[in-house]
C-alpha cells in the first residue's frame, strides 16, 4: 500500500478470464466490465467461506460480473488463520478492504446517509460472517468521527449457509474438510476438536470475549449492519455443517427485529453449494433480495 492507498496487481485467477487485482493475499477486486445500470449495484463484497478454493469462489465471481456487468466486486477471503489469530489480526487484515470501499464511493465513514454508492454483501459461512462482522469493527475505528450510521451501509444482504454457533464438534469437522484423505481428515479433527476447545477454556479463563459466540448479536447489530436492508437466508437441510435450525432461529431473530427476510431453503444440497442445485432459483433470490433494497432506499429518500 503506496501513500496509504492500497495498489492492486493484475493477477492470473483460478476459473476467471476477466481482470482481477490482487490487493492482499486475502482480498481481490473484479473491476466493472461495463457500464452500470441505474439500479445495479456500485459494489459487491463477496466474503468468502473458511479455506474456500479460489476455482470455487470464481464461480460466484463469474456469476456476478455476468448478472451485474458494471459492479465491481471485491471478494474476501478466509483462511482459518484469521480464527485462530482472533479478531484484532481480522481487523488489521481487512484494512484495505476500508480503503476499498471508500475509494469506489461506499460510504463507510457515514458522512452521508443513503447518498452513498449502492452496495451488496454475499456472506458465505461462519467464516464469512466472521469476517464480516470484523470488517464492520474495522470501519467503525477507522471513523474520523463517530457517526451513529452503520458501518457497513449496505443496500442488500445475502447470507448463503449461515450463521449457526461454532460448536467445538461442528467447527473441528469443518476445519478438517480441507484434508482430502480420509486418513489425515480423521487425524485433523481430532487435533482441531482438541486445539478449539483448549482455546475456548483458556479463554474464557482470561475473561476473553468469544467471537464465534457472539455472532448472531453481532449480526443484529444495528451499528454494524443496517436494520432497513433486506437480507436473504440461503440455506439447506443437507448441510452437513451448519444445521437449518440454526439458521431458521437467526431467520426469526430478525424478524422479531420487524427486519424484512426472504428464505429459500433447500432440501439435500451441501454446505456452500445451494446455487450448484439450483442455479436460477438462487440467483432469482440475489436478484429480488436486491431489486427489494433498491425500492426499500428510494422509499427511504421520498424518491
Amino acid at each position: 500500500m503506496a501513500n496509504g492507498k492500497p495498489r492492486g496487481v493484475k493477477v492470473q485467477f483460478p476459473g476467471m478470464k476477466a481482470e482481477v487485482l490482487r490487493y492482499s493475499p486475502t482480498v481481490v477486486c473484479v473491476p466493472p466490465e461495463g457500464a452500470r445500470g441505474a439500479e445495479d449495484p456500485a459494489v459487491v463484497l463477496i466474503m468468502r467461506w473458511m479455506d474456500a478454493a479460489d476455482a470455487h469462489a470464481a464461480k460466484y465471481m463469474r456469476s456476478y460480473a455476468s448478472l451485474y456487468p458494471g459492479s465491481a466486486q471485491i471478494v474476501v477471503s478466509a483462511p482459518q488463520k484469521h480464527l485462530w489469530l482472533g479478531e484484532a489480526y481480522r481487523e488489521r487484515e481487512l484494512g484495505v478492504v476500508v480503503h476499498l470501499l471508500r475509494e469506489m464511493g461506499v460510504d463507510v465513514d457515514g458522512t452521508m446517509p443513503g447518498a452513498g454508492e449502492g452496495l451488496l454483501v454475499h456472506t458465505f459461512s461462519n467464516g464469512g460472517c466472521l469476517s464480516l462482522i470484523s470488517l464492520a469493527r474495522r470501519i467503525l475505528r477507522s471513523r474520523a468521527a463517530p457517526s451513529p450510521a452503520p458501518a457497513i451501509p449496505a443496500t442488500a444482504l445475502i447470507y448463503d449457509s449461515c450463521p449457526a454457533p461454532i460448536t467445538t464438534r461442528g467447527g473441528a469437522h469443518a476445519f478438517s474438510m480441507v484434508f482430502r484423505s480420509p486418513w489425515l481428515r480423521w487425524l485433523a479433527w481430532y487435533g482441531i476438536y482438541a486445539a478449539l476447545g483448549l482455546m475456548r477454556s483458556v479463554n474464557s479463563a482470561l475473561g476473553f470475549p468469544d467471537s464465534t459466540g457472539r455472532m448472531r448479536e453481532d449480526l443484529l447489530d444495528p451499528l454494524l449492519l443496517p436494520a432497513e436492508a433486506p437480507r436473504a437466508y440461503i440455506y439447506s437441510k443437507g448441510d452437513k455443517i451448519v444445521p437449518w435450525q440454526s439458521v431458521e432461529e437467526m431467520i426469526e431473530l430478525e424478524r422479531g427485529e420487524g427486519r424484512k427476510v426472504d428464505t429459500e431453503r433447500y432440501e439435500d444440497t451441501p454446505h456452500v453449494a445451494h446455487a450448484r442445485g439450483d442455479e436460477v432459483r438462487y440467483w432469482r433470490t440475489v436478484r429480488r433480495t436486491w431489486e427489494e433494497g433498491v425500492r426499500s432506499g428510494s422509499a427511504g429518500r421520498g424518491d
